[in-house]
C-alpha cells in the first residue's frame, strides 16, 4: 500500500509475519499481519477468514485489538500470494 511504510518485524510464525506500519499522512501507528497464502486448502482459508469474523465481532471493545483493514495483493511470483491483514495498533501515547 503506497499510503503506508512498513518498518520492523515485530513477529514471525510458520503462516504469518507481523510489522510495524505508519501511515503516512496520519502518523498512524499499525501492526501488518502478512498471511502467507500458497495454494492453501479450504480449512485453512476458513480460519483467516474466522480471524477476520472474530476481529471483526471485537471492534467495539478497546480491550482488543481493532481491525482496520484486510486485502489481498498479488505479486509476480504466485507462490508469494499474501493476505495482507492490518490491524489497529494503538501508538505507546494513547
Amino acid at each position: 500500500r503506497p499510503d503506508r511504510t512498513f518498518q520492523e518485524q515485530n513477529g514471525r510464525g510458520k503462516y504469518a509475519t507481523v510489522c510495524r506500519a505508519v501511515h503516512k499522512r496520519t502518523g498512524t501507528h499499525y501492526a501488518a499481519k502478512f498471511v502467507k497464502k500458497r495454494r492453501r486448502n479450504q480449512d485453512q482459508m476458513n480460519e483467516i477468514i474466522h480471524e477476520i469474523a472474530v476481529l471483526m465481532q471485537c471492534s467495539s471493545t478497546n480491550r482488543v485489538i481493532r481491525l482496520h483493514e484486510v486485502y489481498e495483493s498479488l505479486t509476480e511470483m504466485v507462490s508469494s500470494r499474501r493476505i495482507n491483514i492490518v490491524l489497529f495498533y494503538p501508538s505507546p501515547s494513547t
